[in-house]
């Protein structure tokens, strides 16, 4: 699943950021899972707002159900305790990890 993932390396943890996927717009989505981010990692809250307009950028230029899914799975992560980002993050465990369904729903939607 993650396969159709890269990581774009920031304070030194692999963040998800789709490949190939456009738009310009960043919504409350960034904004929660931001905050989950800069608690839980090196990375501030800017640099992820940066990073997640991009994706979402990329996402728009797959489709809008890829954008649909991206904003889910922001939503989803935004939720997250560290210890359940670090596990989405590290897929752990693999059938079972935090947000799971949302990234499958990515991995659906954003294929390109």
């Amino acid at each position: 699943m993650r396969d159709l993932l890269v990581f774009l390396l920031v304070g030194g943890l692999g963040l998800p950021a789709l490949v190939g996927c456009g738009g310009d717009d960043v919504d409350g989505t960034c904004s929660s899972w931001c905050a989950v981010v800069e608690e839980c990692t090196d990375t501030s809250f800017s640099e992820c707002r940066e990073a997640c307009a991009a994706e979402l950028r990329n996402a728009g230029s797959v489709s809008p159900q890829c954008v649909g899914a991206v904003k889910g799975q922001n939503a989803c992560v935004g939720e997250l305790t560290c210890v359940e980002f670090e596990a989405w993050n590290d897929e752990d465990p693999p059938d079972a990890y935090p947000c799971k369904n949302a990234d499958d729903v990515v991995a659906d939607a954003c294929v390109v």
